[in-house]
Formats: C-alpha cells, structure tokens, sequence
C-alpha cells in the first residue's frame, strides 16, 4: 500500500499577487516540495487554480486535480466522500 502524506500551505491570497510573485512563490513551493516529497510520487492537487497555476508546469505530469470543474457544494460532498 502507498503511504499517503498530506502537506498544508500558510493561507495567503495569491489573487492579491502580481504574476511575477506568484511565480516566485510557486518556485519556492516546488523547492519546498522537492525537499519533503519523492520526485516521482504522484500528487493530489485539491487547490484551487489560483493555487496550481504557479505550479502546473513542474508538476502536471504526476499530478492529478479530482475535484477540478466541480461547484463548490460537489467539492464539499467529494472532500466527505473521500
């Protein structure tokens, strides 16, 4: 069985940033990352697209977004389903 792990951020408000700091906050998440997680282990994205943006072009290919699409009441009901 895969171990799971679960990563919480600092709440901040990215949508305030301009796309030069977002950017650079995303490198540090991803440095951060790369400290803590296995390159190739796969990853659960439940951020939103604020969030991902910064960081989907390192992580795409092993990430996965389940809850992307969904209004807020489905995303509350996937997050108490799973």
């Amino acid at each position: 069985m895969a171990s799971r792990r679960r990563y919480d951020c600092e709440p901040l408000q990215l949508g305030a940033m301009k796309a030069g700091a977002r950017r650079l906050w995303g490198a540090r998440v991803i440095e951060a990352m790369a400290e803590q997680i296995d390159a190739a282990a796969p990853l659960i994205v439940l951020a939103g697209r604020n969030y991902r943006d910064p960081l989907w072009p390192q992580i795409e290919r092993r990430a996965s977004v389940p809850m992307e699409g969904l209004g807020i009441g489905q995303q509350l009901a996937w997050l108490s389903d799973n």
